[in-house]
């Protein structure tokens, strides 16, 4: 039997706090004439990574020799940014295998 463990991924979101940090502007030389002022946009996205699974427990029925069995499940991430994953499976000889997002 191969036990599947739900991925490590933290369920409270961390604390939120604003940080402003200035930058000091570089040592640099004006050059007269070269300066102008242009309008800049910027637009950016912030949010906490989140994921969906509604299996939390595989059980696999004993398996024959050269043959597999295998269980398909869905993993979603409706956060809108990228989040990190690790699968733990244990193997009936008590092997961990571990199973890292990229």
């Amino acid at each position: 039997a191969v036990a599947v463990s739900a991925p490590e991924v933290s369920q409270k979101p961390p604390l939120r706090r604003k940080v402003v940090e200035t930058e000091p502007e570089p040592e640099h030389t004006v050059v007269d004439g070269s300066s102008r002022e242009i309008e800049l946009k910027i637009s950016a996205a912030c949010d906490f990574a989140e994921y969906r699974c509604e299996t939390t427990n595989v059980k696999f029925r004993d398996t024959l020799m050269f043959q597999t069995r295998a269980y398909n499940f869905t993993l979603t991430n409706p956060g809108k940014v990228h989040f990190s994953y690790r699968w733990s499976v244990l193997t009936s000889d008590n092997r961990e295998v571990v199973l890292t997002s990229r």
